[in-house]
């Protein structure tokens, strides 16, 4: 257990966006928050005291978690139009690579452009 009283010892997926066999077709995409969280503070917890309690050592973290999550968020997001599968996807690098990317990535001009495309994002 740890701070938030949950064991951080499960293997658990910080995202996921399921496509269907055979269609491609994307209906939900998932973040887990909770995740994101426990490795950031899970992290700062090895720190001394007197470093978690530093406010530019806390802002680093705090801003890592954000655009971590941020991206990740986009990312899944990016997953839905087009059809293709996960591995065409993360070809296209970018903030599309595989496992994510800090909301400071971009979208590929790859991926925009199967975005542009796309004649819908949801079914």
């Amino acid at each position: 257990e740890d701070h938030d009283h949950d064991p951080d010892e499960e293997n658990s997926p910080q995202a996921d966006t399921p496509k269907f066999p055979y269609t491609g077709v994307t209906m939900f995409s998932a973040v887990a928050m909770e995740c994101f969280r426990d490795d950031v503070l899970g992290e700062m917890e090895t720190f001394p005291e007197f470093l978690r309690k530093t406010p530019s050592v806390n802002q680093k973290y705090h801003d890592n978690y954000v655009n971590f999550l941020y991206g990740t968020i986009a990312h899944e997001i990016g997953h839905s139009p087009g059809g293709q599968n996960e591995d065409g996807n993360h070809n296209e690098f970018g903030l599309m690579q595989k496992d994510g990317a800090s909301i400071e990535a971009d979208f590929t001009n790859k991926t925009i452009t199967r975005f542009r495309k796309a004649k819908k994002w949801s079914y």
